[in-house]
Formats: structure tokens, sequence, C-alpha cells
């Protein structure tokens, strides 16, 4: 169904996020996809979003912080192989951080959810996926902090092999 030979840059799926505190330790959170990328470059180009609950088991610790969290995302039909898209998907993950000292913490993380797609004959789409990232939050700022890490696919053939994740929060 994919006949896609070489690569291809450019801008993905535009994602917009947020989170209610529900109470000191538990918040629901909601995710917003929006399809500005072009399927025909396999960028994306479909609407979704996601809905979940985050438990922070650490909520009053010094050092230690972390999240359990649990729930569901909603993909719209792909361009590409929406026959065998399943468009419901539960996810979840855990996660535990320690500040070395005060701008560096250390972390590790494990996400999961059931699998993204049936009859496509590809693990990476048919089966559940699981990732395992490890790596560091930097406070640059009292508000803003940059996250390094690297992924890697610990249900083999589920997901991409290696990833490096860069992110920027501010909170």
């Amino acid at each position: 169904r994919i006949d896609e030979n070489r690569g291809a840059n450019g801008i993905g799926d535009v994602e917009l996020s947020a989170g209610f505190r529900l109470s000191d330790d538990v918040a629901f959170r909601a995710l917003a996809k929006l399809p500005t990328g072009r399927s025909s470059r396999l960028h994306g180009g479909n609407a979704g979003g996601a809905l979940w609950f985050d438990f922070d088991p650490f909520h009053g610790a010094a050092n230690w912080f972390g999240y359990v969290s649990a729930g569901a995302s909603y993909s719209g039909q792909s361009d590409v192989i929406g026959a065998q898209q399943k468009q419901f998907v539960a996810l979840g993950g855990a996660a535990i951080g320690y500040r070395v000292w005060r701008p560096v913490s250390l972390l590790v993380q494990f996400n999961g959810h059931t699998a993204l797609h049936e009859g496509s004959g590809l693990n990476a789409l048919d089966r559940p996926g699981g990732q395992l990232s490890f790596g560091g939050r930097i406070d640059l700022a009292p508000k803003l902090q940059l996250d390094l890490g690297v992924q890697e696919d610990v249900l083999v053939s589920s997901s991409p092999d290696f990833s490096i994740h860069v992110g920027l929060r501010y909170r």
C-alpha cells in the first residue's frame, strides 16, 4: 500500500495540549492534533486528539518526581492506510525523575499503547508499542525547562528503533 523509496522533509501535524489540576496529585490532560502535515509525504495530515489522566505518586517528595498515566486517543482516518487504521487507541505511561542538583534532573520514562493498525503485515503497526526513554531536564529559568533524551524501542519492531528528544517547556 505504501511504496516510498525517498526521504522527505517538512512540517508534520501541529499539536496543542492543555492540562488541568484536579487535586494535588491528579491532573486531567487533553491534546488536539491539527492536520497541518502532508499525507502524501507521510507527515501526518489527519486530525485527532487524546484525553488522559496523570497521577503523581511522588507528591510532596523533596527530589523525586514522576507520574503514572492512562487514557485514550482518537485519530481521523488517514489517506494512506486508513482502512487498516484503528481510530481509537489506549495509551499509558510512567516516569520517574530525580533532581541531582538544583538545575539538573535525570529521568526515565516508559510509554505504551495498543496497536495502531490491523492487517498491515508490519509489526510496528499491528502490535502494541512500547518506548523507554532516558534523559535529563535543565532548569533554564524559574518557569523554563529544557528536556533532552534518547528513546529506545523496547518492544522489538513496534516503533522506531532509536529517537532523540529535545523539548522546551514553559510552565
